[in-house]
């Protein structure tokens, strides 16, 4: 792999975003900014697949926490619930060009398992769990904000 990956977020699936961030927020992590993304062009191991999930994003130092909350649809996360329960989901890689990132996650054998995208924001998750032991996310976005003060 030619380019230098930075991680850039840590994601956990739970079983409700507000009740999650609420505990966090008063254990002094947070705020939380949570929505229900609008995603197009999802994807579920290669198919068209309508899902909804609902998001709590926090900035914690240079990382990013993700609480992620299963909505509607398919998803991994029904696949990950069903093996370990709520809890660590994935890391997050920060790239800046989706599609040079993706061509060399294939040389290494991994697939997309699940995509989409928004308005300044495409994501992947990948079949890494078997070879490493946790699911990597490729995300393409600004991360600037993090390194902010």
């Amino acid at each position: 792999m030619q380019e230098s990956r930075e991680v850039v977020q840590i994601g956990i699936l739970v079983k409700s975003v507000d009740e999650t961030a609420k505990k966090l927020q008063d254990l002094g992590i947070g705020p939380f900014e949570i929505f229900e993304p609008s995603f197009r062009d999802k994807t579920l191991y290669g198919k068209p697949e309508d899902f909804k999930t609902k998001l709590g994003l926090a900035k914690s130092g240079g990382i990013q926490i993700e609480l992620m909350e299963i909505v509607s649809g398919n998803t991994i996360y029904h696949d990950f619930l069903k093996r370990k329960g709520y809890g660590l989901h994935h890391i997050a890689i920060g790239t800046s060009n989706m599609d040079e990132s993706l061509k060399d996650m294939r040389k290494e054998g991994f697939t997309v398992s699940q995509s989409g995208n928004r308005p300044g924001v495409k994501f992947a998750y990948l079949d890494t769990e078997e070879q490493l032991g946790i699911i990597l996310e490729l995300v393409e976005r600004d991360w600037s904000f993090l390194r902010k003060p």
